[in-house]
């Protein structure tokens, strides 16, 4: 008995609606979880920064779609979002919701790439050539599977780096940072958190010893550690 065409159809539509659904119930669950970390403000902050820094130099709208110029662009804004998330990497269950986080990125990237939704590419078949729109999915993807990789990376460090960290016992390491800056030749705050990972007011934060706390004690010890600075010294 063959099922008509129109049921097939609407089971089809039955069955995206089902997966949408399941995959907003993801994001949400893996976003309320990394929104409890102390960094997540600054990421976003972080994130800000460097996309409309990115858009400054290069706007997205200036660039043809479905051309490799705008992959790259979009590949570019990719990397921003990952980078600024691997910060809240902390355990196995941070890494889940990084991992739910980057397939939110690929799909937002590839809607900036080509205007459509990326469920729309048939996957590669096995014995056939890959297409050329499959092949950039691939890239993307592989983007996606290096930052995972960043991830888990980061959770093994934290064996070595959590048993040699600095203990945090005061606030404002603002002319530790200076010199830093100096024997890098480094001339701003600006290009300096950059230059160490992180948003301008987290470094601010940092510097000072006032205000409110914009950093966690991981980054706080990553940024001491990439200064060279050692508690007693």
């Amino acid at each position: 008995m063959r099922i008509p065409r129109e049921d097939q159809e609407s089971e089809h539509e039955r069955e995206q609606e089902r997966q949408e659904k399941e995959k907003e119930e993801r994001l949400t669950k893996a976003i309320a979880l990394l929104e409890r970390h102390p960094e997540y403000s600054s990421v976003q902050v972080q994130i800000h920064e460097r996309l409309t820094a990115l858009q400054e130099r290069e706007p997205l709208e200036a660039i043809a779609r479905d051309s490799e110029v705008r992959l790259e662009r979009v590949l570019k804004a990719f990397d921003i979002r990952a980078d600024a998330y691997l910060r809240l990497v902390a355990d196995l269950e941070h890494q889940k919701s990084f991992r739910v986080m980057l397939d939110y990125f690929v799909e937002e990237a590839w809607f900036y790439y080509g205007g459509f939704p990326l469920r729309i590419i048939p996957p590669p078949q096995p014995g056939f050539p890959v297409g050329e729109l499959q092949a950039k999915v691939q890239r993307v993807w592989k983007r996606a599977q290096h930052w995972f990789i960043e991830g888990y990376r980061r959770i093994d460090s934290r064996g070595t780096f959590l048993s040699d960290r600095v203990p945090v016992t005061r606030r404002g390491y603002r002319q530790e940072i200076q010199q830093w800056m100096k024997a890098q030749q480094i001339p701003t705050v600006a290009q300096a958190a950059k230059r160490l990972g992180i948003s301008k007011s987290a470094l601010k934060s940092i510097m000072s010893d006032k205000g409110s706390v914009r950093y966690g004690d991981d980054r706080l010890n990553l940024v001491l550690s990439e200064i060279g600075y050692k508690e007693g010294e």
